[in-house]
């Protein structure tokens, strides 16, 4: 057996030790096959460990391509875990149920606003011109620019009639 082996078997003997969850994962970091622990990761209840150590184990599931198991370990109303939440959704291609955990997240706790969720998850305007006005050959047409006078008249008014 190896100590990997034999932590998930203590941990499996204690459920709910989160320190022993989190050697665990250090030992399945540094273990050469980590499949024992992913697999013991996704059969063990997470709501029985603290917050922290939850999120470290999805980080782990994630690194291991194991993100809708990370969502699993993520679950829950803590502004903490909605991050992670959405981290692992987003891994898992789920990226309108991540963009609704980081809202829930930022709403809760405005000081978890994080820039790389917020780059990948905030919807940008997809126009990069000043306006979505096109000529007629398809080309954007820049409303800052005047119109040009292409018949090389001036142009007349009412009052300059008389």
């Amino acid at each position: 057996m190896s100590e990997l082996s034999d932590l998930i078997e203590a941990a499996s003997l204690s459920p709910g030790k989160s320190g022993l969850l989190r050697a665990v994962l250090r030992a399945a970091r540094e273990a050469v096959e980590p499949e024992e622990a992913t697999e013991w990761l996704s059969h063990t209840e997470p709501r029985s460990y603290d917050t922290d150590t939850r999120i470290q184990a999805a980080e782990f599931l994630i690194e291991e391509d194991e993100a809708a198991q990370a969502a699993r370990w993520t679950e829950g109303p803590e502004a903490k875990l909605c991050i992670a939440r959405a981290r692992a959704l987003l891994a898992d291609n789920r990226v309108g149920e991540a963009a609704e955990a980081y809202k829930a997240a930022v709403m809760a706790d405005p000081s978890l606003k994080d820039q790389d969720l917020d780059e990948k998850l905030t919807p940008r305007a997809a126009n990069l011109h000043g306006s979505n006005v096109v000529n007629l050959r398809g080309r954007p047409v820049d409303t800052a620019e005047a119109p040009i006078n292409r018949t090389a008249r001036e142009s007349k008014t009412f009052a300059d009639v008389g």
